[in-house]
């Protein structure tokens, strides 16, 4: 690996040509949710369906131009039945003008479990987003010991399978990996083919020091010696970038340069980078004027009967603060009593891994908080929530379209999109109260009400600044997240990526 030190992010040159910055190089990316998900259709015949979002459309739109291949495990009954029709689950996806190529790996289910839901989960996701509660969770036992072997087994499978993609040709064929899931896979994947270029991309937060002394035995250090197997590794925020090193420095002992972005361990030097990712804000824009839109904004007419609209788009997840922030509109209201009968929030949540007790029970905590504030607060017109509990994404953009107020307050988040969804289709000049653990606050700052997610009367506070703010201050602010937002597509998102990958692989990695 080497230590040289690519630009940061800027964007010196006009053109974010993918084409041009590849110069000639083949991609491998490597997930565990790969880019499609295969179903039967009507006819009962299997076909990809495309995954919605940014990091999608961002990364398929570089494989066109890199001729690459996506690794990642086939999750559905359908992907598993497309690998087992297909040789070492090679398959092809239709992407617009070209094809995908994909590689599906399937896993045991007990171990796939252990990896997913026991490790990726349970440890991993609650670890980055501070969700312990640490007198009394986590307990390790013997069991979760068995659980770690596993996920390591998993991502040894990965590093196997991208080692076959690329043997022989790794001098012109970088691997991109792809979020908590994998960051043992580089360190597997050098030991198979040690001239390998790895790079790493986290989407959550990362952990500091003292969380990360929580995990048992050598864990910790396990895992920080995987993600420095990697040439460079990538954040959402420097916030992220800056804890990986503060962990490298602390539990490794590792030689780290803050300010040029480098950890120095064992000999190697690994280049600590931060990308934040955005939206593509055409597609957003489109599928927010589809007339599938248009029904869920009669919907909504019909639920605000001429009311402000505060809004909330979030999976049922704890990180997500949903509790909160529901107690800190029911404390706007009690302090401001004009509001009542004038304001709605509506809630669009849907399930998220409900195979973890504490996500059941988080649920059920969400649906009982807000039976209790409708029932304390509500009339017989009015009802202070409008809860929906399922997973549509028109529904939500539609709805973004309108709101007087967004609320977006999670403990901790890698990014958060619909930070910057909603800034980008709003049509009211529509406020966001944004929570400084967020990613997107670091783009976002100037454009928001910034809140600290625990401070229940300062959210409470914002939510009512939000809906009474003067309008030129409001147009001014939503202005100022567009520009923002347009200004940082996905092209240049992974552009910066694979400008920093160019220059390292270039100067000997």
């Amino acid at each position: 690996m080497s230590d040289s030190r690519p630009a940061q992010g800027s964007t010196e040159d006009s053109a974010f040509s993918l084409a041009e910055v590849l110069r000639g190089r083949s991609l491998v990316i490597a997930s565990n949710r790969g880019p499609v998900k295969y179903e039967p259709d009507e006819q009962g015949d299997l076909v990809a369906t495309r995954g919605a979002g940014g990091l999608v459309t961002a990364l398929t739109e570089v494989m066109k131009h890199a001729d690459g291949l996506w690794v990642a495990a086939a999750l559905t009954s359908g992907d598993r039945k497309m690998v087992r029709a297909n040789p070492n689950g090679h398959l092809t996806a239709p992407l617009d003008d070209a094809e995908l190529r994909l590689r599906y790996l399937t896993f045991d289910r007990d171990v796939f479990d252990r990896y997913y839901n026991r490790i990726s989960n349970s440890v991993f996701w609650f670890l980055n987003h501070g969700m312990w509660n640490l007198p009394m969770h986590p307990r390790f036992t013997a069991r979760w010991r068995r659980d770690w072997e596993a996920f390591k087994d998993v991502n040894r499978i990965f590093a196997e399978a991208l080692a076959q993609e690329i043997s022989g040709s790794e001098a012109i064929t970088p691997v991109m990996l792809h979020d908590y899931h994998l960051t043992m896979v580089a360190q597997y994947l050098r030991e198979l083919v040690p001239s390998a270029f790895a790079y790493h991309f986290t989407h959550t937060p990362w952990a500091q020091p003292d969380m990360m002394r929580v995990l048992p035995g050598t864990m910790a250090k396990e895992i920080l010696e995987g993600m420095l197997a990697n040439d460079l590794v990538g954040f959402q925020a420097r916030r992220w970038s800056h804890n990986f090193m503060l962990c490298c420095q602390d539990i490794l002992g590792a030689d780290v340069d803050m300010q040029r972005g480098l950890v120095h361990h064992n000999e190697v030097s690994t280049v600590v980078r931060d990308y934040p990712i955005s939206i593509d804000a055409g597609a957003v824009r489109r599928l927010a004027h589809s007339p599938e839109a248009a029904k869920h904004l009669r919907w909504l007419d019909r639920v605000l009967e001429g009311r402000k609209l505060i809004l909330r788009i979030d999976r049922l997840e704890l990180s997500k603060n949903v509790v909160r922030g529901f107690k800190a509109y029911e404390t706007m209201l009690n302090n401001h009593p004009e509001l009542l009968g004038h304001v709605v929030h509506v809630a669009l949540l849907y399930p998220s891994r409900r195979a973890i007790p504490e996500y059941r029970n988080y649920e059920a905590d969400v649906l009982a908080l807000h039976d209790e504030i409708n029932k304390e607060l509500g009339t017989d017109d009015w009802q202070p929530i409008v809860l929906i509990n399922e997973d549509n994404y028109v529904r939500a953009l539609a709805c973004s379209r309108q709101y007087d107020v967004l609320m977006v307050n999670p403990i901790l988040d890698g990014m958060n999109l619909v930070a910057k969804e909603g800034p980008t289709i709003n049509e009211v000049d529509g406020v966001v109260v944004l929570s400084k653990n967020a990613g997107a606050w670091y783009e976002l700052e100037y454009g928001v009400l910034g809140v600290n997610p625990y401070d229940i009367d300062e959210m409470a506070e914002a939510l009512y600044t939000g809906l009474t703010m003067d309008p030129e201050e409001k147009k001014r602010m939503a202005d100022l997240n567009r520009e923002v937002i347009d200004h940082n597509t996905p092209s240049k998102w992974v552009w910066r990526q694979l400008k920093d990958i160019t220059r390292l692989h270039e100067s000997g990695s």
